[in-house]
């Protein structure tokens, strides 16, 4: 039960970041006549990078592993492009955005981690499949 209060963790935490971000985003193209901004070569892959994020914490309800990659990398490139052209530390700033996609991340290594675990306390159970086949294939002379 405790994987699944963290996994919703992940997915409700990531639900403000996105309707934050996709409110703006209409609001401004509303706002504009829908003209999409001039950015320039830095502001495009920051937004490219955010843009990316956010789409990871939309695909982390379903896929938890390609959500939580694209949240964490999309954060990691946004935080990056702004420190190597302004010089300004982002991390401490927008930590929050970072939350869903690590949950995410946790709770799919954990997954896996029991997965495993439940697979080799099962005394071999693929290999005692294979020898049963082979015993019924064998024939007796």
């Amino acid at each position: 039960m405790g994987i699944q209060v963290i996994r919703w963790a992940a997915r409700i935490t990531g639900l403000f970041p996105v309707g934050l971000f996709s409110w703006f985003a209409i609001a401004h193209l509303i706002g504009t006549g829908f003209d999409l901004p001039e950015f320039t070569p830095n502001e495009a892959l920051q937004m490219t990078a955010f843009v990316i994020a956010h789409l990871g914490m939309l695909l982390l309800w379903r896929w938890e592993l390609l959500g939580a990659a694209m949240n964490v990398g999309g954060m990691l490139g946004f935080c990056a492009v702004d420190y190597a052209a302004s010089g300004h530390n982002l991390l401490g700033g927008f930590a929050l955005y970072f939350v869903p996609g690590l949950l995410a991340l946790f709770c799919w290594v954990y997954t896996k981690l029991q997965g495993a675990e439940a697979r080799t306390a099962t005394d071999d159970e693929p290999l005692s499949r294979i020898a049963g086949a082979a015993e019924s294939r064998a024939v007796n002379i």
